[in-house]
């Protein structure tokens, strides 16, 4: 067998035709990854990976791979080689395997040049490196296997013919056919029922899975199984003696074990970040029985005739839950229910259950008879944990203001929904299942943000904890039973009683964040003026927390990554505003792989080494900042002083140059009174001073006080005497509110920020529970391009990744020339 595998490969390699035809591939494919401006171009993504290619290259492989195998069965067969091979004491089947291989090995050669592409990503990274080589690799496997796939088809459909243009047609047509066929026929919505298994059975649903990183049993059996069927038919077609009965013992076999391996698989994840994997605070978490001491039940409206794309976030919702279940066992129960079954008075009292329940309907609209339909679904759940509680989970978002998601919208939604699923299960799970809920209050009196600025991240935290408000009044037991404070952006000085009565509940274990403006200035002042100066806020607390080890400098922090500003004097015109600083994520769970936190005006801070006690920054600025000095003025000119490529530092890729805006320190601290207590506490008995902490405890501080708050609407409720409040529609805590207008008008791009998800990490962090952040922060894994190489090296890396994938064909050709051509001259 081994002599008509190189045999095989050996005629392949010495006709032209295959070169020509791998050349095509490598032309191609370098011409529209590198060259042809789209968006599959590598260079013009965003991101430093090679998805684009992957994409792409099934389509070039369904002309290739029957180009390759057309001639590998049929040529033999229309000049009768065949009935000679098969007279000769070898086996059919080690005749087709060697066959087979030989055009595997083919198909590896092609893509093996393809390689270059990778380093040349690897190299664009930024910063060098970036892109993941995991779900590369994966990638890869996965092109593999699909070309694997194909070559078996391919040989078949040469079995069947001794024309070599049917058997080209015939395999290229059953490839699509499988491959994308299948997957358009479930998408259409005309097999009801059947159109989520119709599109189970495509290998796009299968190789989709493995070019995204993960290696799935269930894949890895699918495309063995198409492998091995379509070798069998081959195999059967050029034999004498057929058997078509064997055949067909195995083909139903093999539909068996593709069925069992639905119900049991092993998923490895091969990407960097682990994205598709359950993460390590959800096994905590499902592995802690202070929790699921009862059995929680899970009702899910998301079932009966439904689009292929909800049935596809169906599949994933129930394997995700299915992983819950293999570590929690039956203590949780899930059952997926259609709200459209039953007569109309029962849907209609279901629906306005579901609704009452805060779940709200997503309208789709889509084309069926030459007509617009609408469908009604209810992509949410009832979470029960036996009767205790009950809570609701909204899976997808309801459609706004009446109108319907066209059925094209559904692909982005669902993919989004995906990677957010396991963050909303735990999240809705631990709502409904928690006992008893942490107290956190804002602190008032001291001129900090009011209710009605904090409504939105009051709303963020609600599910999980008990929110108020509290102010000291003098009274030294004001923060006895609250577990966690806030103080955000005071303006007026704190009093000695104040600070002591905070500093006791830091030394009873309380935890403490405070949002501080060292210097305030004013933006009206700026904008008419074109310069303000700043001034300093004297509020006295800063020196209670230089105590707990950070200090907080009376400067600002400038920084290249930063929003744009709308420059005041001009329409349409913009400047990078480098006091909007747009935060570098550091390592720590709070804001790991989280979109960049927008802190306007923010003041460097500084840790100071305390004796037990651990510090930990948060958020930095970039490598390219510095900070002003001690309470500047601002001016407008700055961003034209330093031009279109600013530059703020010496050495703008230097990590020294980072500076700390948000840490954390831990530990058990001193009193900041212990070396100053005053006869007022010293010699009140109900004042039970303590010098240092009795529990560990914790301190977050952020040099900017403003980065949670939120622009509100107010109406009078002339009933009761009193104003009613509301935030605005636009989430301060993700956009700027004065960009959107620019955003959607195109002028600028669309930026995200962190800030919510920030808030929540942080308050979580703060107040113990770690369970759920890094589900909130794993999905946002940046793996930018570095577009400054892009423009400097560009040209080059067309070259290079056009040619040299060419070249290496060409070399291996010139030596296999050579080779031959010495073995015959001897």
């Amino acid at each position: 067998m081994y002599s008509l595998f190189k045999k095989e490969v050996r005629t392949f390699l010495s006709s032209v035709i295959g070169y020509v035809f791998i050349i095509i591939y490598l032309i191609t494919s370098g011409l529209f990854h590198w060259v042809i401006s789209w968006d599959g171009n590598l260079m013009e993504g965003v991101e430093a990976d090679l998805i684009p290619f992957f994409n792409m290259s099934p389509i070039i492989f369904l002309i290739l791979i029957p180009a390759i195998t057309m001639k590998s069965i049929a040529e033999e067969t229309g000049t009768g080689t065949m009935e000679l091979l098969v007279t000769k004491p070898i086996s059919s089947f080690q005749i087709l395997l060697s066959k087979y291989l030989a055009a595997i090995t083919l198909l590896v050669i092609s893509i093996l040049p393809t390689t270059i592409y990778y380093i040349s990503i690897y190299y664009l990274g930024d910063p060098v490196g970036i892109i993941d080589a995991g779900a590369t690799l994966a990638s890869y496997l996965g092109l593999v296997l699909l070309g694997a796939c194909f070559t078996a088809i391919g040989l078949f459909a040469s079995s069947i013919s001794s024309s070599q243009i049917i058997a080209f047609v015939s395999a290229m047509f059953m490839c699509w056919f499988l491959f994308d066929g299948l997957y358009l026929i479930g998408s259409f919505k005309l097999m009801g029922g059947l159109d989520s298994i119709i599109q189970y059975t495509s290998m796009t649903h299968h190789y989709d899975s493995i070019k995204k990183g993960v290696l799935d049993s269930r894949d890895l059996i699918y495309f063995l199984s198409i492998i091995i069927f379509f070798l069998l038919a081959a195999l059967n077609m050029i034999r004498i003696k057929k058997n078509w009965s064997l055949a067909s013992i195995i083909g139903v076999s093999l539909i068996l074990i593709n069925t069992i391996s639905t119900f049991k698989n092993i998923r490895i994840d091969l990407t960097e970040d682990q994205r598709y994997s359950i993460s390590e605070g959800t096994e905590k978490f499902l592995n802690d029985t202070s929790y699921f001491k009862n059995r929680l039940s899970i009702k899910i409206y998301l079932d009966g005739n439904l689009p292929a794309e909800l049935k596809t976030y169906k599949s994933s919702l129930e394997d995700k839950l299915k992983e819950f279940k293999n570590i929690v066992g039956d203590r949780v129960e899930y059952i997926f229910i259609d709200p459209n079954k039953g007569s109309d008075q029962d849907q209609k009292a279901l629906y306005e259950s579901l609704y009452s329940n805060g779940i709200r309907p997503m309208d789709i609209s889509y084309s069926k008879d030459g007509g617009q339909s609408q469908l009604m679904v209810w992509p949410g759940a009832i979470l029960d944990y036996s009767g205790q509680s009950v809570n609701t989970i909204q899976f997808l978002p309801g459609s706004s203001l009446g109108k319907p998601y066209e059925i094209g919208e559904l692909h982005k939604i669902v993919e989004d929904g995906i990677n957010n699923l396991e963050y909303q299960l735990i999240s809705s799970m631990k709502r409904t299942m928690q006992k008893e809920k942490k107290k956190i209050a804002f602190l008032q009196g001291h001129g900090e943000l009011s209710y009605a600025q904090t409504m939105r991240s009051r709303a963020l935290l609600k599910p999980y904890y008990n929110i108020s408000d509290v102010e000291l009044k003098d009274s030294l037991s004001s923060l006895n039973d609250i577990d966690g404070l806030i103080i955000a952006e005071p303006t007026r000085k704190f009093t000695n009683k104040d600070l002591y009565i905070i500093d006791q509940f830091v030394m009873n274990g309380g935890k403490l964040m405070c949002f501080i403006d060292a210097l305030t200035i004013n933006s009206d002042s700026l904008d008419a003026n074109g310069a303000t100066h700043s001034t300093r806020s004297n509020l006295r607390i800063d020196k209670m927390l230089y105590d707990y080890g950070i200090k907080i400098n009376e400067n600002f922090v400038v920084d290249a990554s930063c929003s744009p500003k709308i420059f005041p004097y001009a329409k349409n015109t913009f400047m990078p505003w480098f006091f909007h600083v747009l935060c570098t994520n550091t390592d720590h769970p709070i804001s790991r792989n989280l979109e960049p936190v927008s802190l306007k005006y923010v003041n460097e801070l500084e840790f100071i080494p305390q004796e037990n006690i651990t510090s930990s920054s948060i958020l930095s600025s970039s490598t390219n900042s510095t900070s002003t000095g001690l309470s500047p003025i601002i001016s407008l000119e700055m961003p034209v002083l330093y031009g279109p490529n600013p530059k703020l530092n010496e050495s703008p890729k230097d990590e020294a140059n980072k500076m700390c805006l948000a840490g954390i320190t831990e530990g058990k601290y001193q009193s900041h009174f212990k070396s100053r207590i005053v006869d007022e506490f010293a010699k009140n008995p109900d004042a039970n001073y303590l010098k240092e902490s009795v529990k560990n405890s914790k301190v977050a501080v952020i040099g900017n006080g403003s980065w949670l708050a939120n622009t509100y609407d107010s109406m009078p409720d002339k009933s009761r005497n009193r104003y009613l409040y509301r935030p605005i529609n636009i989430n301060e805590l993700e956009w700027d509110k004065d960009l959107i207008p620019y955003m959607e008008k195109g002028l600028i791009a669309p930026k995200m920020h962190g800030n919510q998800v920030f808030l929540q990490n942080l308050v979580d962090y703060m107040m113990g529970d770690q369970s759920i952040i890094d589900l909130r922060s794993r999905q946002i894994e940046v793996r930018p391009i570095d577009k400054e190489k892009v423009m400097t090296k560009g040209s080059l890396l067309r070259i290079v990744n056009v040619i040299i994938p060419i070249a290496i064909i060409l070399l291996m050709g010139l030596i296999m020339y050579f080779i031959r051509k010495m073995k015959y001259s001897k």
